[in-house]
């Protein structure tokens, strides 16, 4: 028999129940355990919700909302996957390639975890935007959240993993520094997402690339000099 609508809704809001818990039958195989198709699915949704309140922050600009909640999506799961190769390749170098099933699943949580605290906080930036701050706070603000969304990520990964093996979170450690380096350079190069006041609405800047690392820093430098 198919599974109802109702069904799913309530497996997706069981499975995030137990991300925000970390629990760490999720990292086991069969039914209890966090699927790869699942998993991947609620990231995307939660990506697209939080495109949805970045595009939201001008809401003249319709087609930004728009934009906003595909390439969000694209960014978590892009990110997600530049950086997974990467994984595989430290769990074998230090020897622990047989915890890649547990590691990929406390990895995928800890994503899904990290778009949750993201979306959670959408709303409150939405409202300092169109209570009249301008554009450097606002990009400011979402700079922060998604710095406090790496933090939470870190500690459901820590909580999954403590009874992992020695040395597993040392090499988390190491992959969750590259996964944040891929994740500011490839949302620079998928921006924007808010949308300058003085620019047109497009999917993507037409500008080419640039280096993100010096961008975010000079945004941030003329931050603390105003």
């Amino acid at each position: 028999m198919a599974s109802s609508p109702g069904d799913a809704t309530g497996t997706s809001v069981d499975l995030l129940r137990r991300v925000l818990r970390a629990d760490r039958g999720l990292l086991e195989g069969g039914g209890r355990g966090l699927g790869l198709r699942s998993g991947l699915w609620l990231l995307l949704l939660a990506g697209a919700s939080i495109g949805l309140f970045l595009g939201t922050c001008d809401p003249t600009r319709p087609m930004q909302i728009l934009y906003s909640s595909i390439k969000v999506p694209l960014l978590l799961g892009g990110t997600f996957g530049l950086t997974l190769p990467f994984l595989i390749a430290l769990l074998a170098v230090s020897g622990h390639l047989d915890q890649a099933p547990r590691t990929m699943r406390a990895v995928l949580a800890a994503e899904i975890g990290f778009a949750m605290c993201i979306g959670s906080l959408g709303p409150i930036v939405v409202l300092e935007a169109w209570s009249g701050i301008d554009y450097a706070t606002i990009r400011l603000l979402w700079i922060g959240v998604f710095c406090l969304g790496l933090v939470v990520a870190g500690g459901l990964i820590r909580r999954l993993l403590a009874d992992s093996v020695p040395g597993l979170s040392r090499i988390l450690v190491i992959w969750i520094g590259v996964h944040a380096l891929a994740g500011v350079q490839l949302a620079w190069t998928l921006r924007p997402f808010i949308g300058r006041p003085d620019s047109p609405t497009e999917f993507i800047r037409t500008e080419g690339l640039a280096n993100a690392y010096l961008q975010v820093g000079g945004m941030l430098l003329e931050a603390i000099l105003r």
